[in-house]
């Protein structure tokens, strides 16, 4: 019996002692903000650039994918109107995702409803940063989601994980 004990505890360590950490491959982490619920239940960051203007002047697109209305509370409908902002977080070191530096810069697209994301469009001077990170956010701006069939005046947001500055 003592050494059945034994072995358990042995194997409760190994387990919970794990050596495999990749937390470092996974790639940059999304700082999270306190909301009542998500707006779907997931989302991601797309960066495309146009360079129509010549190779001197790209128009830098940044723009999301939501997958699926979340799935708490039963069925959603698609109806509500969100916005997507676009937050640009300067750092001080270019190789260093978590070297925050300075004020946080936000720009908003155009209503949209459902999973019709626009994007927002920007020229490379209109970020004043040389090295920064950047995350894409979707909010329901109508403060009224239907579920269930009736009203749920809970606010909700999205929020994609932080990406590298676009190299260009």
């Amino acid at each position: 019996m003592k050494n059945l004990f034994l072995a358990l505890t042995a194997i409760l360590l190994f387990a919970s002692c794990s050596t495999d950490d990749n937390s470092a491959a996974d790639g940059p982490k999304a700082k999270s903000l306190i909301v009542g619920q998500s707006c779907f239940n997931r989302i991601s960051g797309t960066f495309a650039m146009d360079f129509s203007e010549g190779l001197g002047n790209p128009t830098l697109k940044f723009g999301a994918i939501v997958q699926a209305l979340p799935a708490s509370g039963g069925t959603a409908t698609s109806n509500n109107i969100y916005a997507m902002y676009l937050q640009v977080q300067p750092l001080a070191d270019c190789e260093d995702m978590n070297s925050d530096s300075g004020a946080m810069i936000s720009f908003s697209s155009a209503p949209f409803t459902g999973t019709n994301v626009p994007t927002i469009n920007l020229k490379p001077v209109n970020i004043p940063f040389m090295c920064y990170k950047w995350r894409v956010v979707v909010t329901r701006v109508d403060a009224t989601i239907r579920v269930d069939g009736r009203n749920n005046s809970d606010t909700c947001t999205s929020v994609s994980e932080w990406y590298d500055a676009p190299l260009y």
